[in-house]
């Protein structure tokens, strides 16, 4: 393998692909990352065996041919060595670097003892990249980090029944949730062929929004049990999670006793200072529904107390309490909207954030109970 490559375009594939090397690989093959230069380009691809990511950029090849190198440590070489024309040359498993006044040796392992990811697939559905985008970072957010519950470290996909968009097209319906919070996240999708309820892990999502360019995205269900997210340079891979998802609807309030629309960020401002005063009082921030305004405060013997008026509209009164985090981390997702509605039924029921005038958008916090 011999092939010229410009520094920023290399480094930008080879830290994608090592991102997907695990920190603790099963076979020694799996800490490294294969690259491959043919048809005048140069592929890299990583993979812990639960996602695998492909991305390719232009290059002058002059012999085509593969080998692998250690992913960590490839891509720190890539990231420090100077701006313009590195030329990487394959020797058996041996990769040489060359970059200006800069010469370096790797030493990897044969192509051929890489593992085969990127399999066939059936077409599901294709999205516009920049909604994708928006919707992952709504939904994301209410995932699990713990392992010890798979099902709830991806999220749910299916079509919605009864909103088609077009002949061809329709509504996909995103769910996520931790157990104390939950995100449903309705985007549209052409060429809609999905027949099935899929939970694709929140990593593989989180690469695909996070590396796709162009302007559309295509998702295919593998012969191997994943799905894989194509686009104009590349491709994510994720092994389909199995298992069964709560069954979250019941839990939403379908009656209420206070309802408002508010800034979203005068909203932000006010969560923002009673967090100050809440980390020391396991980050509980009490909000107290008046008329034409919402009270939000917080309080610790180590620190004071905190009280802040938001101006809000809506009707009803109610006192309920949240941790702060949960409410900044939804808040940052829907940075892009003005206005929030919510809409409580209780103090000890969960509390339910919309975007004003979105249809395709719930978010569920469970409340904490507090001593009055």
């Amino acid at each position: 393998m011999k092939v010229a490559i410009l520094q920023e375009n290399l480094a930008k594939i080879v830290a994608a692909a090592a991102r997907s090397v695990s920190s603790r690989p099963q076979l020694p093959v799996l800490a490294n990352i294969l690259l491959k230069a043919e048809k005048g380009k140069l592929l890299a691809v990583g993979t812990d065996m639960m996602t695998s990511v492909g991305l390719w950029a232009g290059g002058k090849v002059e012999k085509e041919g593969a080998v692998t190198v250690p992913g960590r440590d490839v891509a720190a070489l890539t990231a420090g060595l100077p701006a313009g024309t590195v030329e990487l040359t394959a020797d058996g498993a041996v990769l040489t670097v060359v970059a200006g006044r800069t010469r370096a040796k790797l030493m990897g392992m044969a192509a051929e003892d890489f593992p085969e990811v990127d399999a066939k697939g059936k077409k599901a559905f294709e999205v516009d990249r920049e909604a994708w985008g928006e919707a992952m970072e709504k939904a994301l957010v209410c995932v699990s980090p713990d392992e010890g519950r798979p099902i709830l470290t991806g999220v749910k996909i299916e079509k919605e029944e009864g909103r088609r968009k077009k002949e061809e097209g329709g509504i996909l319906r995103l769910t996520a949730t931790d157990g104390y919070r939950l995100g449903i996240v309705g985007v549209e999708a052409e060429k809609m062929e999905l027949d099935e309820v899929v939970i694709i892990p929140a990593r593989t999502l989180g690469e695909a929004a996070r590396l796709a360019a162009g302007k559309v995205l295509t998702v295919e269900l593998t012969d191997d049990g994943g799905a894989c997210f194509r686009f104009e340079d590349g491709w994510v891979k994720g092994k389909l999670l199995a298992g069964e998802f709560p069954a979250v609807d019941q839990i939403i309030p379908q009656e209420f006793e206070a309802e408002m629309t508010v800034d979203r960020g005068e909203l932000e401002k006010a969560v923002k200072l009673a967090a100050i005063f809440a980390r020391e009082s396991a980050n509980i921030v009490k909000w107290k529904i008046e008329e034409g305004v919402l009270r939000i405060s917080a309080n610790s013997p180590q620190i004071g107390e905190n009280e802040t008026g938001v101006e809000i509209i809506g009707k009803g009164n109610g006192e309920i309490a949240f941790n702060s985090r949960y409410l900044l981390d939804l808040l940052g997702s829907v940075s892009g909207a003005e206005r929030l509605t919510f809409k409580m039924a209780g103090p000890v029921k969960p509390g339910m954030f919309g975007i004003e005038g979105n249809k395709n958008f719930k978010h569920v916090i469970m409340p904490v109970r507090v001593q009055k």
